[in-house]
């Protein structure tokens, strides 16, 4: 199994082989990916574990055999918060946009624990089972697959089509766009302070306006994004590196130190040198 290497940022969807698609079966312990987005449609399916699916408006709890569809450009966050087994298919925007022509005008919702998500949960599992057999470069996993991912799109069409309006579709890219620029800023300088100021002068905003329009559209504040960004760095460099907690919190921008633990332990159950002693026992 591979582990989850998802940017928090805007994603370009990566290929599988020779596959238009990116599919990759993964083992997460207790990782948080913060808020992100991608042109790509993203499903997740649990075969063993738990995740927590969380967007702007809603979230899920998912457990084994649980799927869950995220739209194209639809801002999410995940956390395993235990040992999980996942399968991850994501599929790029311009295979979608050329099977489907009216892809940009529709998003996929619904059920997914209804009965016809059984039908869903099976080809998924069916290209896991090609996925495995065959090499990535051959041609009968090739032609298996696909044959499998048009089977997917013909359900998500049937059982959970939405159609999305012209002026939704805008203002959408407009606030993405927006939120892209904030984002950006926040990757190249988490390290280093940044105040509420900052965010809104990125977006070429009114601080009080630049409030509200975080919140709405993130699902948290600007202040809690940046710490969140923070955390996942330090949750990163807290396994793969011997740094210190101290050079970690100096490396990753937190200067509260009460607020940092508060946040930690909140997210992960316990203390930083807990998790790396936990963490080296799997």
């Amino acid at each position: 199994m591979g582990k989850q290497t998802s940017s928090y940022l805007h994603e370009e969807v990566q290929l599988t082989g020779n596959l238009p698609v990116w599919f990759l079966p993964y083992e997460a312990y207790d990782t948080l990916v913060t808020n992100h987005w991608h042109n790509s449609l993203e499903i997740v399916m649990i075969e063993k574990g738990r995740m927590e699916v969380t967007l702007a408006d809603r979230s899920a709890l998912l457990s084994a055999g649980d799927f869950y569809i995220i739209n194209s450009r639809e801002i999410h966050s995940t956390h395993c918060r235990e040992k999980t087994t996942v399968i991850l298919l994501q599929i790029p925007h311009r295979f979608l946009s050329a099977a489907i022509p009216e892809y940009d005008s529709l998003r996929f919702e619904g059920d997914f624990s209804a009965p016809q998500a059984a039908a869903v949960t099976q080809l998924l599992r069916q290209m896991y089972l090609y996925y495995r057999q065959y090499p990535k470069q051959s041609i009968e996993l090739f032609l298996k697959f696909n044959s499998l991912l048009y089977d997917l799109l013909f359900l998500l069409l049937r059982d959970y089509r939405v159609e999305v309006s012209s002026a939704v579709r805008i203002r959408t890219e407009r606030n993405l766009k927006r939120l892209q620029g904030i984002m950006e800023y926040v990757r190249k300088h988490y390290p280093k302070p940044i105040t509420l100021q900052d965010g809104a002068a990125a977006a070429s905003l009114d601080p009080a306006y630049f409030c509200r329009f975080f919140k709405r559209y993130m699902g948290m504040t600007f202040l809690e994004y940046v710490n969140s960004v923070r955390l996942q760095h330090f949750h990163r460099e807290l396994l793969e590196t011997d740094y210190t907690v101290t050079e970690l919190l100096e490396r990753n921008g937190f200067t509260n130190y009460k607020l940092f633990m508060k946040l930690f332990k909140r997210t992960y159950g316990c203390t930083p040198a807990q998790k790396r002693k936990n963490a080296s026992t799997i």
